[in-house]
């Protein structure tokens, strides 16, 4: 969505973010709401205000070009201070407080459902690239089933 307004104020409203480019480092910064923010004369805002993206419970959503995030999950940049990405890699995200998307993040399609394993079936997975889950090391290619779990624990939080 391209800003409504050439104004150098953009009124950002809570659960709302915007992308500032800098013209002399063509670097893009994530600004988020609730905020009033200036524009410096060698800014604009080249996308925004957008809604942050809301994942409620037992949904999921596909981002393409994630953050590179570190051990304590802040995303990484770049001497420039540019975010990195995982260009052509792609995340699922599962339900989680509303999250913006980052200069070159990608919604793939809209939040779905989770898609419910019902007893006595099961889902047959295959991994695209390397991943560690939990005590299980998966190499890409791999196949295996998650069965439907007899037993479901149900947490308040």
């Amino acid at each position: 969505m391209k800003p409504t307004t050439d104004s150098p104020i953009i009124s950002i409203s809570p659960r709302h973010y915007i992308h500032v480019l800098n013209l002399n480092t063509h670097v893009t910064a994530l600004v988020v709401g609730p905020k009033t923010y200036v524009c410096q004369q060698d800014e604009k805002v080249v996308l925004g205000p957008e809604e942050l993206t809301v994942v409620p419970t037992m949904m999921y959503c596909v981002i393409r070009n994630p953050v590179i995030r570190d051990n304590n999950g802040v995303p990484v940049v770049d001497k420039f201070g540019q975010v990195k990405v995982r260009m052509g890699d792609e995340e699922y995200r599962f339900a989680q407080d509303p999250f913006p998307l980052y200069p070159g993040e990608a919604l793939k399609d809209v939040v779905k459902p989770l898609p419910v394993v019902l007893p006595n079936s099961a889902l047959r997975l295959r991994a695209v690239s390397d991943f560690e889950d939990g005590n299980f090391k998966r190499i890409a290619g791999e196949e295996w089933l998650f069965e439907a779990l007899v037993h479901t624990i149900l947490e308040r939080g």
